[in-house]
């Protein structure tokens, strides 16, 4: 696998002509894999390879990894609850392979799109691509609403998925007060929702609504128009 990327950490490499590959490990952790990909065939991945490099740095030493066959994809439509195509919605894996420290997963960096997230068409329609041959679990995010939709598990290779919003995906309202440590109404707070984007090892990306609201002289506020599920206040 000539030229193949490796992916140690916050540590990167690269295979020569003839397959071999050598790289500086600065920093592990126990659950750092270690990983090799070229791009459309599915990765290779030493797991648990940090926890035994911590025991034993010459568990490094020797290892020998074997790519999978061609990468494959998930395509499908998102809908909303009436089956109309909800437009723009970011699709990520919510449990994909993460790519060393990087906010982004193997399986993109495979797939062609790096930290570029797929987004639906003007019919719903997505593929992800740079899959190995297992289940995944879709999350998708529509950025100026913050609505979130999440499916069960499924199988790479799967063509025509649909992932459909349910019909009580808003309350109309959110209404609340906002007190200090003391119980005392806080006036002029400001009040929004937030949303996870995706969690890496190195952390989380979060996005807020825009056009939050400010709390009134008795501390109560009234949000129009909120995803009932996977935000947070």
């Amino acid at each position: 696998a000539a030229g193949a990327q490796l992916v140690f950490g916050q540590d990167l490499g690269k295979a020569g002509d003839d397959g071999r590959f050598q790289m500086e490990v600065t920093y592990c952790r126990a659950t750092t894999n270690l990983i090799a990909y070229l791009p459309q065939q599915q990765a290779a991945i030493v797991e648990g390879l940090g926890a035994r490099f911590q025991r034993d740095p010459s568990a490094g030493r020797d290892l020998a990894l074997r790519l999978g066959g061609p990468a494959l994809s998930i395509s499908g439509r998102i809908v909303d609850s009436e089956g109309q195509p909800l437009v723009g919605m970011m699709i990520v894996l919510s449990d994909g392979v993460a790519y060393g420290s990087a906010m982004m997963s193997v399986e993109s960096a495979i797939g062609g799109q790096g930290s570029e997230a797929q987004h639906s068409d003007q019919d719903g329609r997505f593929v992800l691509t740079g899959l190995s041959d297992r289940s995944y679990t879709l999350r998708a995010l529509h950025r100026s609403t913050l609505l979130v939709l999440e499916s069960g598990p499924v199988k790479a290779g799967t063509k025509d998925f649909l992932l459909q919003a349910p019909s009580d995906a808003y309350l109309d309202q959110v209404a609340g007060v906002v007190v200090d440590r003391f119980g005392v109404p806080v006036s002029a707070a400001s009040v929004t929702i937030m949303a996870t984007v995706v969690n890496g090892n190195n952390g989380r990306q979060f996005i807020g609504r825009a056009g939050g609201v400010l709390t009134d002289a008795s501390g109560q506020f009234v949000l129009e128009q909120c995803p009932r599920r996977h935000v947070t206040l």
